[in-house]
């Protein structure tokens, strides 16, 4: 083995490849998302429900918030409002008068 040269080793490479930039997969959003929410089946499955949870709250919570109140002088006249459009009770509106 102390005798072999260079020229005859064939698979030793005697010149540097240049850099390559990363795949898409793996750099930016996208790798982010990969290595931290989609690492395993898991994380996956967590990471739906959890989306899915956020979309219910906030389904039910921005339309509260959102109300057409912001001109009512009291909260009587701010549940009127609310019940002309039809929305009545504790979830109708936010009485923000």
């Amino acid at each position: 083995m102390s005798g072999t040269h260079a020229q005859t080793v064939r698979f030793v490479r005697d010149a540097m490849l240049p850099e390559q930039t990363p795949p898409a997969t793996e750099v930016g959003v996208i790798g982010w998302l990969r290595e931290n929410l989609f690492s395993g089946w898991f994380n996956s499955i967590l990471t739906i429900v959890a989306l899915g949870f956020i979309y219910l709250v906030l389904s039910i919570v921005v339309p509260w918030l959102i109300s057409p109140t912001w001109d009512a002088a009291s909260l009587t006249e701010c549940r009127g409002i609310l019940k002309e459009m039809g929305r009545e009770g504790h979830f109708g509106g936010a009485c923000w008068g």
